[in-house]
């Protein structure tokens, strides 16, 4: 039997971004509120005061859960 719901709230922390001139900077991402299972990947950006832009991508990945044993007559 599967336990667990088709979407989940996930926690994926803060990203923090620092510039030479302008010091910390805001951090952006394109995080969706919920996860599915599967593999999801989440883009964060941060741009100083000149208009540099960094990039970076994180892979958040979601499993389902099985409870109950399988053997050979469980189909998935």
């Amino acid at each position: 039997m599967l336990t667990s719901t088709s979407q989940a709230t996930v926690s994926i922390g803060t990203a923090t971004a620092t510039d030479n001139v302008d010091g910390i900077v805001a951090v952006t991402n394109n995080a969706p509120a919920t996860y599915p299972i599967g593999v999801t990947t989440v883009t964060y950006t941060s741009s100083d005061l000149a208009g540099n832009a960094a990039t970076e991508r994180g892979v958040r990945t979601r499993f389902a859960h099985f409870s109950g044993g399988l053997d050979d007559s469980t189909q998935l």
